[in-house]
């Protein structure tokens, strides 16, 4: 049935959620961004490791509810990356009021520094 596995799109139209009717689950869809072809690449879990992969990139997520307490702030980097070097790519989500989701340096590169979230432009 085509209604088995719905989708919710963000509000640049990326899917982020699905539903899945038979199952009663609702599915996390990550989209990591894919520099040689420039284009957004469905992301899969790693079984037993909580990674996810695009390509032959496993990536680590970290959560920050604690440091600001407006903001949510959710970065990811390859597996063992320093939270000081420049490879993240952070997001920040508002606690309350309307979702949006921004991210620092008004791009979705692998190119800030976890540790400095806070200080980050987002737009």
């Amino acid at each position: 049935m085509a209604d088995d596995f719905v989708v919710r799109r963000d509000l640049n139209g990326v899917p982020v959620h699905g539903y899945d009717h038979n199952t009663d689950l609702v599915k996390t869809l990550l989209y990591l961004w894919d520099t040689s072809s420039l284009s957004p690449v469905l992301a899969t879990n790693i079984p037993g490791t909580g990674a996810i992969a695009a390509g032959n990139v496993a990536l680590t997520t970290r959560v920050d509810d604690q440091t600001d307490a407006f903001y949510i702030y959710i970065g990811k980097a390859a597996i063992g990356s320093s939270e000081d070097a420049a490879i993240w790519q952070i997001q920040r989500l508002p606690k309350s009021g309307i979702v949006k989701s921004l991210y620092a340096d008004r791009n979705q590169n692998f190119d800030n520094i976890w540790s400095n979230r806070k200080n980050l432009s987002y737009s």
